[in-house]
């Protein structure tokens, strides 16, 4: 399937709030969402005469968006990244040493 430019505007573009959202979710930064949306956008065009029959656009607008925005994410610097819930330390971790310490 070729994608026109009037199936690009009909059916892609508007899919950019969905797709901007869907960044911002996995970057929770603006600009890289953008950037996202952006490269997925490009990608989507540039790849528009090898493209399958795409039976839901939004879908496979936001997926495309997902990929771009996993791909920021890896090639970012790993000081950038906040730490994760598993990554963070457990509250009661500092009571039970006190407590543990005081009992001996």
């Amino acid at each position: 399937m070729t994608i026109t430019e009037q199936f690009f505007r009909n059916e892609i573009m508007p899919c950019h709030k969905a797709m901007y959202r869907l960044a911002y979710m996995i970057l929770e930064n603006a600009d890289d969402a953008s950037d996202a949306v952006q490269m997925a956008m490009i990608r989507i065009w540039e790849h528009r005469d090898s493209m399958p029959e795409i039976g839901n656009p939004t879908a496979y607008c936001i997926s495309a968006a997902r990929y771009a925005a996993i791909d920021i994410a890896a090639n970012r610097p790993t000081s950038f990244l906040k730490p994760t819930v598993w990554q963070r330390p457990i509250p009661w971790t500092s009571y039970w040493k006190k407590t543990m310490n005081s009992a001996h």
